[in-house]
């Protein structure tokens, strides 16, 4: 087994562990869960992918499968983002919606910082502005991937990246 993970890195070591971790705790805290066949398979699919990737030799993988060796975890966050929706309610139910609202009315004196936010920016630019600024999101990450994957000299820098990037999908 040992061999089997020996070309894991620390990426490929949190994107296998989310995949593991998030199917055994739906599986045992949420047997009912209607989408369960859906996320048990999915995930065995997606961990199966991941090991036709990492367990050859890279330098043996054709270029294509290279990249996509190293880009798979923001790949599998295309269908991991909209999945978190199937399994929200697993480890608390209900929604936790109100406890954190409840949380903001405590630290900010009974009122919520949207509630009066809201008002003073409710501009159109200011509206647009802020669409934008988060539509970048999805552009900056691969966008910054991409110039240091593409830099040979930076490829240990992109591996960071890569594990930085994942961490924070998958705690988050």
């Amino acid at each position: 087994m040992k061999g089997l993970f020996a070309r894991f890195n620390p990426t490929d070591a949190i994107t296998a562990g989310y995949l593991v971790l998030t199917a055994a705790l739906v599986s045992a805290l949420s047997p009912e869960n209607p989408n369960l066949p859906r996320i048990l398979l999915a995930h065995a699919a997606l961990l199966a992918v991941q090991l036709a990737l990492v367990v050859p030799r890279r330098a043996a993988l054709p270029p294509v499968l290279r990249f996509l060796r190293d880009w798979y975890p923001v790949v599998f966050c295309t269908y991991l983002y909209p999945e978190s929706g199937l399994m929200n309610d697993v480890l608390f139910e209900p929604f936790l919606d109100s406890a954190v609202i409840s949380l903001e009315r405590f630290v900010f004196g009974g009122m919520e910082p949207s509630n009066l936010l809201h008002p003073a920016l409710d501009h159109r630019l200011m509206v647009e502005y802020m669409h934008f600024s988060y539509f970048l999101y999805y552009v900056y990450i691969p966008l910054v991937g991409l110039v240091l994957w593409f830099d040979r000299s930076r490829r240990e820098m992109f591996k960071r990246y890569m594990f930085a990037v994942m961490l924070c999908f998958l705690s988050c």
